[in-house]
This record gives structure tokens, sequence and C-alpha cells, in this order.
């Protein structure tokens, strides 16, 4: 008995782990790296977007413990960046890390830009980050 339990468990956990794999092969993530603005001392944004381009979202998480004030916004853009599309923001307080919702977008030449505020404590300066998506045409 205890052996078909073990095989049964064996088998929901391949499944669980096959279908994380499909789900992950149709997005990608662009962490802030650590030049220029896309990364705070406080914390980063990272975008996570559609392989073929039609959605986004970002996210600011901190790197240890909460941010008096921590926000997250995804812009698109289309027409090789001369219009804004849909965006998203979000916003937390005391929170260690916060993110919008999927923006969709479908025209030519689109890209999606996320943007993060960090507040340490309420007498704080902010602090920015700034990551983009490629162009998707």
């Amino acid at each position: 008995m205890k052996k078909l339990f073990a095989i049964a468990l064996t088998g929901l956990f391949l499944t669980f782990s096959t279908t994380s794999v499909l789900a992950a092969a149709t997005e990608s993530s662009l962490a802030a790296s650590s030049f220029g603005i896309q990364r705070a001392s406080w914390g980063e944004t990272t975008i996570t977007y559609a392989n073929d381009g039609t959605y986004a979202k970002a996210t600011s998480s901190t790197y240890a413990g909460n941010c008096y004030y921590i926000s997250a916004k995804v812009t698109s853009t289309y027409s090789n960046g001369q219009a804004n599309g849909p965006s998203d923001f979000s916003y937390k307080y005391n929170a260690p890390s916060v993110a919008t919702s999927n923006v969709y977008e479908n025209g030519a030449y689109r890209q999606y830009t996320a943007n993060g505020v960090f507040q340490d404590t309420s007498s704080s300066g902010n602090q920015y980050a700034t990551v983009s998506s490629p162009v998707f045409k």
C-alpha cells in the first residue's frame, strides 16, 4: 500500500512539474540589472512579458524587508514608441513587493516598460528602477 501511494504521489508531482515547465515556456522575464537606473539600492523592478508580445506586467521587490512605499507601473508603447498604449499601476505601504495586472497590447512595434519607486522610510527620498522588454513587431 505504501509503494502504491508513493508511486501515485510521484506521478502527481511529475504532472505538476511538467505543467510548470510548459507554462514557463510562454513567458520571459527581465530583472533589472545592477547597471544604470534599472536597479535601486533598496530593490529592483522586473518585467514579465509573453514571448509573442501580447501582454506584460511589472513587479517591484525589495532586497530585504519592507519599504514604507513601493510601487510598480507597466506601460505599453507602440508605433516605434511614438504613442502610449494601455498601462497599469499598483502601490503598497510597508510591503516587500507589489505587482501590476497584465497589460495587453497587439499593435505594431509594441514595447513594454516597467517602472518602480522605492521609499525606504517616510522621511527618506525615492529611488527609481526602470526596465523594458524588447520591441515586438
